[in-house]
Formats: C-alpha cells, sequence, structure tokens
C-alpha cells in the first residue's frame, strides 16, 4: 500500500477539502462533472488503471498491490457513477 495510508494521523481526515467545500461536498460534485462528464471520467481512470498495471518496475509489480488496485479502480468506479446519480437529482430539483 502506498505510505499514505500508513500516516495514522492521516486517517479518517480531510485533506484537501476547504472549509468551504466539507460544508457543500455537492459543489465538489459540480466541479468535478463539470469538467469530466461521465463517460470521460470512466475514460480517464481506466486509462490510469491499464497504465499503472502495465509498468514492467513499480508499486503494482506485486499480485497484492495489483488486486488492491483492482479493486480499488472498482469501488471509485461505483462512486464516481453514484456521485453522478446524486448530482443530477440535486440539479433536477
Amino acid at each position: 500500500m502506498p505510505k499514505l495510508n500508513k500516516q495514522k494521523e492521516w486517517k479518517q481526515q480531510y485533506l484537501l477539502l476547504d472549509e468551504v467545500s466539507q460544508k457543500s461536498p455537492k459543489k465538489v460534485l459540480d466541479r468535478f462533472f463539470d469538467g469530466f462528464h461521465l463517460d470521460e471520467a470512466r475514460e480517464e481512470l481506466w486509462n490510469w488503471l491499464v497504465t499503472a498495471l502495465s509498468k514492467d518496475e513499480g508499486l503494482y509489480d506485486d499480485a497484492q498491490n495489483r488486486i488492491i488496485l483492482i479493486s480499488f479502480y472498482e469501488h471509485l468506479s461505483n462512486l464516481i457513477e453514484a456521485a453522478w446519480i446524486i448530482r443530477g437529482r440535486n440539479n433536477s430539483k
């Protein structure tokens, strides 16, 4: 696993969201999907996975790390789709 995950003080804390974004996370979704439509987000995520797994050497040399990456990819894909639905529902109100 990447070193970031081993930093206990960083677990369960917001690292990138400022106070405004924490109070209004819908705006974060809006900014993301203003930059990437659903199909574009899927494509970028897929390209990221393929690039990581196709390198001859690196973090994903180990089979366990590849399994973790693929699982993360699947969960992040689901999260992106769920965020797309949430954003769409909120925009139609």
